[in-house]
């Protein structure tokens, strides 16, 4: 079944062979449950964890996303973490002195240092934060994607 075609090379992306294995049908479930702001930042940080001449495993980036997840209950704070990472990898790798990640050393600095903007979330709220049950309509969703987009455009607007 042609789901649609890749933006890159327009060749047609069949739904049947992302699902093919048992590890990708796992990770499209976990991509399919996160926020539409979110999900994007967290597959461009996976992507980090891809080798220079070879696909990311399924298997691998399941077990990576799954990490990160566990790694702070709050997502804004981590897709905005993983946003920070991305762009700093990327920029070290247009120089030339960045690697493929082998560990979520970087992003786990990023996020201790990007908590304290995060404070208002206090403990009593974190225990009672849970896997999110609320069904959001197409334009909530849509206006948390743009309000992401905009914050990182202002991001790098600074940062130049």
């Amino acid at each position: 079944m042609k789901l649609a075609r890749c933006p890159v090379c327009h060749t047609h992306i069949d739904l049947l062979s992302l699902v093919e294995d048992q590890a990708g049908r796992d990770l499209l479930i976990e991509v399919a449950k996160l926020e539409g702001w979110a999900a994007p930042s967290l597959l461009s940080y996976l992507s980090l964890f891809k080798p220079a001449k070879s696909d990311l495993n399924n298997a691998r980036a399941l077990k990576l996303l799954q990490e990160v997840l566990m790694m702070h209950p709050h997502r804004k704070l981590l897709s905005e973490s993983c946003d920070a990472t991305v762009q700093q990898i990327r920029a070290k790798r247009v120089e030339g002195s960045a690697k493929p990640l082998k560990d979520h050393a970087y992003l786990k600095s990023v996020i201790e240092t990007r908590k304290n903007d995060y404070h208002s979330v206090t403990q009593s709220t974190v225990g009672s934060i849970q896997a999110t049950t609320r069904q959001y309509t197409a334009a909530e969703l849509a206006a948390q994607q743009q309000e992401h987009f905009n914050k990182l455009k202002n991001q790098k607007r600074a940062g130049n």
